[in-house]
Parts: structure tokens; sequence; C-alpha cells
């Protein structure tokens, strides 16, 4: 089990098994990473746990998965910033006026040629 969760069950006096482990649990461990990480990596802690309770069920370490009825945490879109025209054709700009630095070498199966033969006697 994630060793976050285990640290977070025992400081609060719950149990650490799986099969003492139930949904109430898992929500408030949630809930309690909500105040310290992003949305983001809540939904990765909530899918680890899903797959790893999924993987102990189908291994018959227990009965039913406690995250069967357990919420994803809602993940708000962060929207992406977009190039302005302006900026992009600075940026296009850039790259025409910078030196390439693969400029002379040999396309990647040539290399991998020229190394081989620089090893062979």
């Amino acid at each position: 089990m994630s060793g976050n969760l285990l640290t977070w069950l025992r400081g609060q006096g719950m149990p650490t098994t799986a099969s003492g482990i139930a949904r109430e649990h898992l929500e408030a461990f949630l809930a309690a990473l909500t105040e310290r990480v992003s949305p983001a990596t809540v939904a990765k802690h909530y899918r680890s746990l899903q797959q790893q309770f999924r993987w102990l069920v189908e291994d018959a370490e227990i009965p039913h998965s406690p995250m069967e009825r357990v919420r994803p945490p809602a993940v708000p879109e962060q929207p992406v910033d977009i190039f302005t025209d302006d900026e992009l054709r600075a940026l296009l700009d850039a790259a025409k006026a910078t030196p390439s630095r693969t400029a002379g070498t040999p396309p990647c199966s040539d290399r991998k040629r020229f190394a081989r033969d620089d090893l062979l006697p």
C-alpha cells in the first residue's frame, strides 16, 4: 500500500491492514490530501488506490474493495497559455537564427554505423 496512506492511517489510529481499511478511511485520507497537494495529485492517489485494492480483491486477499463506491476527486481543467502570433513569430525567428547543434551530424542510422565501424579492427 502507498507509504503515504499507511503513515496517515497510523497517525490517525486507523487500521493498517488491507482487510481493516474501510471506505471511510480512504475518503478521509483523500480529503486530508486535498489540504496538502494539487487536485491532480489527489486524483493520482485515488487511481493508485483503486488499482491496488482491485488487485487485492483479484488476489483474494480481501472480499471487496473499499474503493468501490469512493467518488473520484474533481480535477478542474487548467487552461494552457498559448503563444500570441507575435510571440510565435519571435520564437520561429529565433529558431531560424540559431545554428543547429546537429549540423553536419549524420542521421541516426549513419551515426550507429560509424560508431560500430570505429569499434571493428
